[in-house]
């Protein structure tokens, strides 16, 4: 009696352990069956750190192109008003080396009384085959250069100046007096081409390059004429 006792409370208490473990294994796999979970959802939060740097990529210091270019255009405009190797045409500028489609020469100057082209020979040298124009007005001549690869546009070579109705940018015309000019161009000098009468003789303004002129002849302490020249290499 007391063995079969003695079996039954084994046995009872076998059932309460497994009823007491069984609970507690569930309860640890489903502890880390949420620890997985949690695991998992982490580099989802990584992915949107990745996107910040996005927003803050605008070009807003980049130069705009138009704005530059008038910037440039400008700058070659000023330093052509500058320059003392053009003459003046009821406001209109014909400086030396222009090339003919950037000035308006019909309605500038109208119809020339002297339109001619010449072919340059064999004596030219380098510049042989290359057009000479000569283009004449009252008062005024302008020699235009076509180079031998081109023979259609031309460019200013030289101007010529012979009465008042053409000026300098600095405002001289033929007719001025000697002492005028000396105000105008307190550094110029006589061109020393022999003469020594400071009256009778030319004086000239040479560039930095020595290859571009303008030079005022005088007679009798006044201008009579104008000239400006190009002497190409």
């Amino acid at each position: 009696m007391k063995i079969r006792n003695i079996r039954r409370a084994v046995v009872a208490l076998m059932l309460l352990t497994m009823i007491t473990v069984l609970p507690a294994c569930l309860i640890s796999t489903k502890t880390v069956t949420v620890g997985t979970a949690v695991q998992t959802a982490q580099p989802v939060t990584v992915v949107t750190v990745t996107a910040e740097p996005v927003a803050t990529s605008t070009p807003t210091d980049q130069p705009n192109a138009t704005e530059t270019a008038t910037d440039e255009s400008d700058a070659l405009e000023n330093d052509r008003e500058q320059s003392e190797f053009e003459i003046m045409v009821n406001g209109h500028a014909i400086p030396l080396r222009a090339w003919d489609y950037e000035l308006q020469l019909d309605d500038w100057l109208g119809e020339p009384l002297v339109d001619s082209v010449t072919e340059l020979t064999e004596g030219a040298d380098t510049h042989t085959g290359s057009l000479v124009k000569n283009l004449s007005y009252e008062g005024l001549q302008l020699q235009l250069f076509s180079p031998k690869q081109n023979k259609e546009q031309f460019w200013v070579l030289s101007i010529d100046v012979t009465n008042y109705n053409y000026q300098t940018s600095s405002g001289m015309v033929v007719g001025d007096s000697l002492e005028k000019l000396k105000e105008v161009y307190p550094t110029i000098e006589m061109k020393p081409d022999g003469r020594v009468d400071p009256n009778n003789c030319a004086y000239r303004i040479v560039d930095e390059s020595f290859t571009t002129f303008l030079t005022f002849e005088v007679e009798e302490g006044y201008i009579s004429s104008i000239h400006l020249n190009y002497e190409m290499p």
